[in-house]
């Protein structure tokens, strides 16, 4: 029997090699690295977005256009047109002040007629001290005196005034004086007058020898009858809230 022959070591060796090679060729590719293609894909959506949806703070604003020579040229006629009307309208109004100023300078004639400027103030400052100071013990004599310079509405104000003095006067023994210390006669037309007249008042209280003084501002409207200048209204400039009920 024939005994069978045994290859050699080394083609032996040959062929396990050669199939271990044709096992690795067979192996499938191991997938890409997954984090690269992250970063990559990552990186193209950044720089994607970045350039296409961007704040419209990070924009520079727009500049501005220049006017056009037509604009330019009839620009400064529009400026001179609006000038034109409100100077226009200055004058109008320029003029009738001008106009009630010279109406008044016309009928007003306080600064013309010296004469009776003159009487008018002097014999409105002479009633007034005599219609506001008084004598506690002695009202009447002051009451009586107010008739022959009283008129028309100023007759029912001074009622309504002294009725006070003649409630507290007694009770304080008060002692009034009155002394005009300035008055001018503001405007002057035919027989009427209006005098704005600066006072200084003191009063005294014999029962706790205690002296008061202040100042006084009120205009008087006076009428001229019978050859003498008479009180017709006063006005204490505080909206007559003590004599409304005068007509």
């Amino acid at each position: 029997m024939p005994t069978p022959t045994s290859e050699p070591p080394s083609r032996t060796v040959a062929r396990r090699l050669t199939r271990r090679r044709t096992l690795v060729d067979r192996t499938p590719p191991a997938p890409a690295d997954s984090s690269a293609a992250d970063s990559s894909a990552a990186d193209f959506s950044s720089a994607d977005f970045s350039s296409a949806g961007s704040s419209p703070g990070d924009q520079s604003p727009p500049r501005a256009q220049p006017l056009s020579p037509a604009r330019r040229a009839w620009l400064p006629a529009l400026i001179l047109g609006v000038c034109a009307v409100l100077l226009g309208g200055l004058a109008v109004w320029f003029a009738q002040q001008a106009h009630q100023v010279r109406a008044a300078a016309g009928t007003n004639t306080a600064l013309t007629d010296n004469a009776a400027t003159s009487e008018a103030n002097g014999q409105v400052a002479t009633a007034v001290n005599t219609l506001f100071s008084y004598h506690y013990n002695d009202l009447d004599k002051t009451q009586q005196a107010a008739r022959t310079l009283l008129t028309g509405k100023a007759v029912c104000q001074y009622d309504q005034l002294f009725a006070v003095v003649r409630q507290h006067a007694p009770q304080q023994r008060l002692v009034v004086t009155v002394t005009v210390t300035n008055s001018g006669v503001e405007m002057l037309t035919g027989n009427r007058a209006r005098v704005l007249v600066f006072a200084t008042q003191s009063d005294t209280s014999t029962a706790t020898k205690q002296t008061a003084t202040a100042g006084a501002m009120f205009a008087v409207d006076a009428v001229r009858r019978d050859g003498s200048w008479k009180v017709e209204n006063i006005d204490t400039f505080n909206g007559e809230s003590q004599t409304s009920s005068c007509g």
